[in-house]
């Protein structure tokens, strides 16, 4: 019978099955040919061992194998049987992993409305209430100085920024106004005092007694210069030391500038025009100016480098002399020509019965433009930027202050108008504050943008 090879069995095992197989079938072969073959009685009695009638010779018929025994190379159920390998459910499962609801629920991060709420941070209204700060101390010596008061900060509109002002008492009738790089003078007209005031704090430093309707003001860097049209003298006060020195000059002295050596002093009773030496206060020279007569009212000057422009209010007009020798290098018309300032350009001058201010080339005396101003403009200063002019007067029984009303130097365009105090006179720029003096109420106005 024929043998079925079992699974584990070797490859030897299987050749010698297959050698018995074969000398089998040799056997019945020959069997067939040599006589008429015999049914078999039953499968278990077959006897497959070798007919001892068999040629017992059969290597080269058994040598076949090596040649044909490639179950080893085709066997490859084990190599295939990959499902183990394949069956990878487990591993790629990965919803676990990738379930990240929890991990990326930020609403409780993201909700910041509490910290993005700074109303509170930027109020500020408190850090910029300067009347706290303008606390006016005086310095050890100095008496009789009514200490500083504030007064209720009047903010007018401007874009997005408003004028801040505070006040600070100065005597009787200021009138003229100075910075001097560091601190503020102040000229008292009817108390004749001289008011040093601290830029930074607002703070009186000290009092001098200065002449009699002490007026304008110049400083030569040095000695801070007051025209005293009352008794017809200059006052000379040291900055830093408070030494005091009174010249006499001619006329009624008003207005006054400093061309960088000596000092120029409009005397508004004759017409004239005086050049006083600042080391000394004697008098250099005294011109005539206009009509030079009693009407001719020269008012106020300015210094732009090369001359000195006075305003002629009686004959509406305003003169320029070289600073160098005194001479007229024209005279130009302005109607009712009051206060000027230099804006490192062009000369500005105040109408005081027009209402208006006009921008004339420094260099030409030509006019660029006349632009609107305040009731009679009085003061005037330049901030770097802008045209600042004092408007004195204010409707009769209303009793509303008096106001400060501002262009930009550049175009002519307007800024606004500001409340200050009552009849405002001068006002001057120390290039963050403005400072205006109040001739009614006895007050300076120190006023800041925010």
């Amino acid at each position: 019978m024929i043998q079925r090879v079992r699974p584990g069995q070797g490859c030897a095992d299987v050749a010698q099955v297959r050698v018995r197989v074969v000398a089998t079938l040799l056997a019945a072969f020959v069997a067939g040919c040599s006589s008429t073959p015999t049914p078999p009685a039953d499968d278990a009695a077959t006897d497959v061992t070798r007919d001892a009638s068999l040629p017992t010779d059969v290597p080269v018929v058994t040598d076949v194998p090596a040649a044909t025994d490639v179950p080893a190379a085709t066997d490859v159920p084990a190599a295939t049987d990959v499902p183990a390998v394949t069956d990878a459910p487990a591993v790629i499962d990965v919803p676990v992993v990738i379930d990240v609801p929890v991990v990326i629920d930020v609403p409780a991060v993201t909700d910041v409305p509490v910290v993005t709420d700074v109303p509170v941070v930027t109020d500020v209204p408190a850090v910029i209430d300067v009347p706290a700060v303008i606390d006016v101390t005086l310095d050890a010596g100095v008496t009789d100085v009514p200490p500083a008061v504030d007064a209720p900060a009047d903010v007018v509109a401007i874009g997005d920024a408003g004028l801040h002002c505070t006040t600070i008492p100065v005597g009787l009738a200021p009138v003229g106004v100075l910075y001097d790089g560091t601190n503020i003078w102040v000229a008292d007209e009817n108390g004749a005092n001289i008011y040093k005031i601290s830029a930074a704090t607002g703070a009186v430093l000290a009092v001098y007694t200065g002449g009699h309707g002490a007026q304008y003001i110049a400083f030569d860097g040095t000695r801070v210069w007051i025209t005293n049209p009352g008794d017809n003298t200059v006052t000379a006060i040291h900055a830093t030391t408070g030494a005091i020195a009174t010249y006499p000059v001619p006329g009624t002295p008003d207005g006054i500038t400093f061309d960088g050596a000596n000092v120029w002093i409009a005397n508004y009773a004759d017409g004239t025009v005086t050049e006083l030496r600042t080391s000394t206060g004697a008098v250099v020279g005294t011109f005539p100016v206009g009509t030079h007569n009693t009407t001719t009212h020269p008012r106020l000057l300015a210094y732009d480098g090369t001359y000195v422009w006075v305003t002629l209010f009686g004959d509406g007009a305003v003169e320029r002399l070289v600073a160098a020798t005194g001479a007229s290098a024209g005279r130009f018309t302005v109607p009712s020509a009051y206060a000027i300032v230099y804006d490192g350009a062009n000369m500005w001058v105040t109408g005081a019965l027009t209402d208006s201010v006009t921008k004339l080339r420094a260099s030409t005396g030509a006019v660029i433009g006349t632009y609107p101003a305040g009731r009679e403009p009085n003061g005037i200063a330049f901030d770097g930027t802008r045209i600042w002019m004092t408007d004195q007067v204010v409707p009769s029984g209303t009793g509303a202050p008096g106001t400060l009303t501002g262009i930009v130097a550049a175009t002519g365009a307007p800024v606004g108008t500001f409340d200050v105090g009552q009849r405002p006179q001068w006002v001057a720029s120390d290039g963050t504050r403005l400072w205006v003096t109040n001739g009614s109420d006895n007050t300076v106005s120190r006023c800041t943008f925010p």
